[in-house]
C-alpha cells in the first residue's frame, strides 16, 4: 500500500470516527436530554390538567353543596312539592355552570326530580341515571361526594352529590341533590382551551395501550407517555379520579415534538458541518503532507529502489524542508557510502583471495606429491597427484580415511591403524611426525611414499596438512645402488687379484727377455713397463675407489651389507 493512500485511509478513518462519535455523543446527550425535556413536558402538563379536571370536579361539588344546603332547596323537598321544587332550579347558574342534569331524592331514595339542562344528546335517560346513581350509593349519602363516572354509552360525566339540609348545615337529611356534567369533547375543549394544551378523551378500548407496563400497586394514579408511530407527537394518558365502583377513564394530552425535531435538524446541520469541515480538513491534511512529507518520501523511495535495481550504491537520496527526513536522507546517505567502500574493499578483497586461492590451487594442483587435508582420520580434500598415486578418482575419496589405501600391516610389522592413530594424536600435539606409508592402489600394487604431517588451525577447527611423497623409485634405485656397489666391490676385488695375476707374468717376461737378449729385448722391456704402468695406475684407481666406497658407506649407506 502507497503512503499516500495509507494517510488518506487513516484520515478518512478518523474523519468516520470523529464523525460517529459525534452523532453518538449528540444522539446520547442532546436528543436524549431533549426527549427527556419532551417526556418531562408531558408529565406537567398531565399535571397540570389533572390540576384542571379536579378543580371542575371541585367546582360542580361545591355547587352541588350549595344547592342541597339551600334552605329553599330543604323546604320543598319536606313539604313534598316537586313541581316547587323543579322551578326552584331551572334558573341561570346551572346553565351557565354548563350542568347538564339534576336529580333530587327524598330520604328513601326516591327520585323526586329530574332535570335537563344541556343539548339532547349530552343528557342520560332518567333510567340511567337512576340505576348508576343507585348502583353507586349516591341517592342515600351523609356527606358531599363529587368525581368522575363513566356513564354507559355517555362516557365520563362528573358527578357531585350532596345531602340536602338547612342552610346552617344542620339536619335531619331531607335527601340528596346529585348533579352532573358530561365530559365529552366540548367540555375537553373548553379545558383545553383554558389551560391552552391539546387534549383528547380515550374510549375504553384504548385505554390498554397507555397502561403502564409495571404500574406501582401502591400508586392510585399513574401518567404514561407514548411516542406516535410517525414519531411526530408525543402523547401523556392521565387517569381521571372516578368515584368507588365507576370504572376509571383517561384523559390524552398530544403534543407535537417541535422540540426534538428542532434538535434533531440543528444535530443532522451540525453532523453535516463536521463532515464538510472534517473533508475539507483531511483534503487538506492529505495535499499538505504531500507536498511536504510524502512527495519527498516518495523521491527517497525511488532513489532507494534504483539502488536496489542498479546495485549503485553511488547514488544519494535527496534532501527536502523537513528535519526528521532530512537525518533520515543523511543517515542512509552515510550508510550508501559505508556499503559503497565496503563493497569496493570487498571486491578487492575478492579478488585478492580469488587470485590466492587460484594461486595456492595451481600450486597444490601441480605439485609432485600428493597433498591431503584430513580432519581426524578423513581426508575432506585433496589434489589430483594423491588420486593419481593411488588410481583412483579425487571424488571418491573424501570423506574417506587413509586406512581405506594402506595394507592392514606396515612393512616394518606394526599395524597401519595403530601408527596411522599414534601419528596424528602426535600432530594434534603440536609435532610434526615425518614417516614411510605403504599404500596399495586400486590394482593391489604396494606404493612406498613419506609422508609429512602438519596441523593448521580454520574458523571451523584443527585439520591436519598429509603431503606424501612417493619414494618408490628412489627405494629401488637405493636398492640397484647397493647392488651396484656391491657388483664394483666384487670387481675390484677381482681386479686387484688380477693386478697380481698380471704383475706375475711380467715379471717372467721380463727375466726371460733380460737372459735371452737380442734385438727385441729392449722392445719387449718397453712394453712390459707399459704394462706395468697401467697395472699401477690400476692400483691407485682401486684405492680411490675404496676411498669413494667409505664415503658412500658412511654418508649414504650404501655397500653396508655383510661380506
Amino acid at each position: 500500500m502507497k503512503l499516500r493512500t495509507h494517510v488518506a485511509l487513516v484520515t478518512a478513518l478518523i474523519t468516520l470516527s470523529l464523525i460517529c462519535g459525534i452523532v453518538l455523543a449528540s444522539n446520547y446527550l442532546l436528543l436524549k436530554s431533549l426527549d427527556n425535556v419532551e417526556k418531562t413536558t408531558v408529565e406537567r402538563t398531565c399535571d397540570l390538567l389533572e390540576s384542571h379536571i379536579d378543580r371542575e370536579v371541585y367546582t360542580l361539588g361545591v355547587l352541588a353543596g350549595d344547592y342541597a344546603t339551600w334552605d329553599e332547596t330543604y323546604i320543598h323537598l319536606t313539604s313534598f312539592e316537586p313541581s316547587s321544587l323543579k322551578s326552584q332550579f331551572l334558573n341561570k347558574t346551572f346553565i351557565s355552570s354548563q350542568v347538564d342534569w339534576l336529580l333530587v331524592f327524598d330520604r328513601e331514595g326516591k327520585m323526586i326530580v329530574h332535570l335537563e339542562f344541556g343539548a339532547e344528546n349530552r343528557t342520560p335517560a332518567s333510567q340511567t341515571l337512576l340505576s348508576e346513581a343507585t348502583r353507586l350509593n349516591l341517592t342515600n349519602v351523609n356527606e358531599r361526594v363529587e368525581g368522575i363516572v363513566v356513564l354507559q354509552n355517555r362516557g365520563p360525566t362528573i358527578v357531585a352529590a350532596a345531602p340536602v339540609l338547612r342552610g346552617s348545615g344542620e339536619g335531619p337529611r331531607a335527601g340528596t341533590l346529585i348533579i352532573g356534567r358530561s365530559l365529552d369533547g366540548e367540555m375537553v375543549q373548553q379545558i383545553s382551551d383554558a389551560a391552552m394544551i391539546p387534549i383528547s378523551l380515550v374510549c375504553a378500548d384504548e385505554r390498554t395501550m397507555f397502561r403502564p407496563s409495571h404500574p406501582d400497586s401502591s400508586a392510585t394514579n399513574w401518567t404514561t407517555i407514548r411516542i406516535s408511530d410517525d414519531r411526530h407527537n408525543i402523547s401523556g394518558a392521565l387517569p381521571v379520579s372516578a368515584l368507588a365502583g365507576s370504572s376509571e377513564y383517561v384523559i390524552r394530552v398530544d403534543l407535537p415534538r417541535t422540540l426534538y425535531f428542532g434538535g434533531l435538524d440543528a444535530v443532522y446541520t451540525f453532523v453535516l458541518l463536521i463532515i464538510v469541515t472534517c473533508s475539507i480538513a483531511g483534503i487538506l491534511i492529505i495535499l499538505i503532507l504531500d507536498r511536504s512529507l510524502i512527495s519527498h518520501f516518495r523521491r527517497m523511495t525511488d532513489a532507494v529502489e534504483a539502488v536496489r535495481r542498479d546495485q549503485d550504491y553511488s547514488r544519494r537520496l535527496p534532501t527536502g524542508n523537513v528535519k526528521e527526513m532530512n537525518l533520515l536522507a543523511t543517515s542512509v546517505n552515510e550508510l550508501f557510502e559505508y556499503l559503497e567502500k565496503y563493497l569496493t574493499e570487498r571486491e578487492h578483497y575478492e579478488q585478492t583471495i580469488q587470485k590466492s586461492e587460484e594461486r595456492y590451487r595451481t600450486l597444490v594442483e601441480s605439485a609432485n606429491d600428493g597433498i591431503c587435508m584430513l580432519d581426524g582420520d578423513q581426508i575432506v580434500d585433496c589434489n589430483s597427484r594423491t588420486a593419481e598415486m593411488l588410481g583412483r578418482k579425487k571424488e571418491s575419496m573424501i570423506q574417506t580415511s587413509p586406512l581405506a589405501y594402506a595394507p592392514d600391516r606396515q612393512p616394518d610389522g606394526r599395524r597401519s591403524k595403530e601408527v596411522l592413530d599414534a601419528y596424528i594424536t602426535q600432530t594434534y600435539e603440536g609435532e610434526t611426525p615425518c614417516f614411510e606409508w605403504r599404500y596399495l592402489t586400486i590394482e593391489g600394487t604396494p606404493i612406498d611414499a613419506e609422508v609429512t604431517l602438519g596441523r593448521f588451525e580454520l574458523t571451523s577447527g584443527p585439520y591436519l596438512l598429509a603431503i606424501i611423497r612417493d619414494i618408490s623409485e628412489r627405494k629401488q634405485l637405493e636398492v640397484l645402488k647397493s647392488e651396484a656397489v656391491a657388483q664394483i666391490e666384487q670387481n675390484l676385488r677381482q681386479f686387484a687379484a688380477l693386478n697380481d695375476e698380471i704383475r706375475n707374468p711380467l715379471q717372467v717376461i721380463q727375466g726371460l727377455a733380460e737372459l735371452e737378449g737380442g734385438k727385441d729385448t729392449e722392445k719387449i722391456l718397453r712394453q712390459v713397463k707399459a704394462i706395468n704402468e697401467i697395472v699401477d695406475r690400476l692400483d691407485r684407481g682401486y684405492i680411490e675407489s675404496d676411498k669413494v666406497r667409505e664415503f658412500l658407506r658412511k654418508h649414504y649407506h650404501i655397500g653396508e651389507e655383510e661380506e
